[in-house]
């Protein structure tokens, strides 16, 4: 989705494609990710209390942990403040609500909750101090944190930044390269001969294209500044960034067209490692 130069500036991340949470996103509420509890053994927004499944938010850290060990899965961990949180909501409704979610994540992962509600209903009976502590260890400052885990290790891998741009396509396209490259050899092994070899040119193609990118994305930032403490005309101010944000589109995009085109490999790869166990 397009960004304007001013958005941009707000984030220096998007220099790397990715944005970090920072003003609140202006949506509505979600509805519910989960439905109501069931059974005692979930809290009321479907959580489970204790023990484990695969593709089952649960928050039980330790169980989490020991299942993805056991079943040799990534583990993905969301810190968030799910009762309050307005970042939370977007996460919610553009991707942990949506009807693929379920179906996508439980062959694959193992989930943990993290929550630091308002509502001590939604939380496991003495769990709140450790999400602090756990929150504290991962430097989950801001909300929703997402992580991928090493469960043998418990070090994160990578974090999911959630923006405005975020659905689940794009959550899904993020998890299939990380844990893609994270394999030996970025996972080749799992790829032809001929897939191989369009990876390596595909990624040979977008190098320079994404260093352009960023390089534009750095000097617009400084001429803006340098924009803003010369003109107070906001008329001046708008032409000028009409005119860097197509700059920056036009540097985007292909981009974008060759990360659609590696996505391709990135999910042949994860699912090669994920749905044959």
């Amino acid at each position: 989705m397009k960004r304007t130069l001013p958005a941009i500036l707000l984030s220096l991340s998007a220099i790397a494609l990715l944005a970090g949470c920072g003003a609140e996103p202006d949506v509505p509420p979600a509805p519910a990710a989960r439905p109501a509890a069931v059974d005692s053994n979930h809290t009321p927004d479907g959580v489970r209390s204790q023990g484990a499944v695969l593709g089952e938010w649960t928050h039980d850290w330790e169980a989490a942990v020991a299942l993805a060990r056991a079943e040799k899965r990534p583990l993905l961990a969301i810190f968030t403040a799910s009762d309050w949180n307005k970042w939370h909501k977007l996460l919610d409704d553009r991707v942990l609500s949506v009807p693929q979610w379920r179906e996508w994540a439980a062959p694959r992962l193992v989930l943990a909750w993290i929550n630091l509600p308002n509502d001590d209903a939604l939380l496991p009976a003495n769990c709140r101090d450790r999400n602090r502590t756990l929150s504290r260890q991962y430097g989950a400052s801001d909300f929703p944190a997402v992580f991928l885990l090493n469960a043998a290790t418990r070090q994160s891998i990578d974090r999911y930044h959630v923006t405005r741009d975020t659905t689940f396509a794009d959550f899904v396209s993020w998890f299939n390269r990380v844990y893609a490259d994270r394999q030996p050899g970025g996972g080749k092994a799992y790829l032809s001969p001929e897939e191989r070899a369009d990876l390596e040119a595909l990624r040979a193609e977008r190098e320079p294209l994404k260093k352009a990118y960023e390089e534009a994305v750095a000097k617009a930032s400084e001429e803006y500044r340098a924009f803003q403490s010369r003109t107070t005309a906001t008329e001046d101010l708008a032409d000028w960034t009409r005119k860097s944000d197509k700059e920056l589109d036009a540097l985007r995009a292909p981009v974008e067209a060759l990360d659609r085109k590696l996505d391709v490999h990135y999910a042949r790869v994860a699912d090669s490692l994920l749905l044959a166990k």
